[in-house]
Order: structure tokens, then sequence, then C-alpha cells
């Protein structure tokens, strides 16, 4: 695996990564990168709160969304 990023001087570093275990890490961050892209590269994001509890972050223009966690409550071990 390599990653690479721009280092601020028109150039580009480059780094071999070795993955372990059994999720291919790389490859779920190269299939977000690209539903981000395919999304228009958004920068803002919108909540919503649904009826049954259940939160989602919404791109702006709609292109990208995805479910967030349910909060837990205080009793079951979040903080205050």
């Amino acid at each position: 695996m390599r990653i690479v990023a721009a280092d601020g001087a028109g150039g580009a570093s480059r780094w071999n990564v070795t993955t372990h275990g059994p999720r291919d890490i790389w490859k779920e961050i190269q299939d977000l990168a690209g539903r981000w892209r395919a999304a228009g590269s958004p920068g803002r994001y919108r909540l919503v709160f649904e009826p049954d509890g259940g939160q989602r972050a919404v791109s702006a223009c709609g292109g990208l969304s995805w479910h967030l966690p349910t909060p837990r409550t205080l009793d079951e071990g979040a903080s205050t």
C-alpha cells in the first residue's frame, strides 16, 4: 500500500504502509474518497434528526449521506 500526500511545496511525499487485520482500511478510505469526489467534494453538511431517533449527516447537495450511531443514554454509560 502506498499513501501520497502533498508536501506543501508543490510536490508529493510517499509512504509505504503495511496493513494487517480482517478489514482493508485503505480500500475503505479510497471508496469513501471516491464517493466524496463523486458528490462534488462537499464541504458543508446538515444533520437530520428522524422521528424514530435516528440521525444522519447529509451533504448540502444530498449526494453523500450516512447514518450516525444512536447516542447512548446516561444510564448506558454515556458521560456528561
